[in-house]
């Protein structure tokens, strides 16, 4: 992340900030963001995010927001020490509970879109939010981290191994489909 050839390489669309960045594709805005900085409420970050939500037109029928950091998640980076605290150096999962998916589900974003950990898992709050971890590229899977009990409990699916999820807007809704190296597919979803 702070990787000093990094903007060499990749360049960010005119309304980034600090390497945070949104785009729109026909119906659907991309926020991205580097949820290890601070997006605590008066931040610079903060306002960008809020600012950027609130500018999205009325064409803007999804929105995802992209990060590392998954809000919730049953590997065992999320481990709970034995006073129920979490890790200090996993506190970028408390931010994007406590802050980020309060202020993205205030303008009824679609889902968050994250990594970390290194299997699929899809999560759904009881209010209907929906976070996606997809995190096997190139990596072996989080040993015996698909769906412990007591971490996570929005895991509705998980599972191991190389994987991919494809998003396509239909007449029907945004439709994710969640493929195997292998073309099997694992897990469906159509957001509406």
């Amino acid at each position: 992340a702070d990787c000093v050839l990094l903007d060499d390489f990749f360049v960010m669309p005119e309304n980034h900030m600090r390497r945070s960045w949104s785009q729109q594709l026909g119906p659907v805005l991309l926020v991205s963001i580097e949820g290890h900085r601070d997006f605590s409420e008066g931040t610079d970050l903060h306002t960008w995010l809020r600012d950027t939500l609130d500018d999205a037109g009325d064409d803007v029928e999804y929105i995802f927001l992209l990060d590392h950091y998954p809000a919730w998640t049953s590997g065992g980076y999320a481990t709970l020490g034995e006073d129920g605290s979490e890790p200090r150096w996993y506190v970028d999962s408390l931010q994007m509970r406590e802050v980020i998916v309060p202020l993205l589900q205030e303008h009824n974003a679609t889902a968050i879109v994250v990594g970390h950990n290194h299997y699929y898992q899809r999560s759904e709050t009881p209010d209907g939010f929906t976070q996606v971890l997809t995190g096997t590229s190139g990596s072996a899977s989080t040993p015996g981290a698909v769906i412990p009990a007591g971490q996570n409990p929005y895991a509705v699916i998980g599972r191991g191994g190389p994987h991919y999820c494809l998003f396509e807007v239909t007449d029907d809704g945004c439709v994710m489909t969640v493929k195997t190296a292998d073309g099997e597919v694992i897990d469906t979803k159509t957001f509406t």
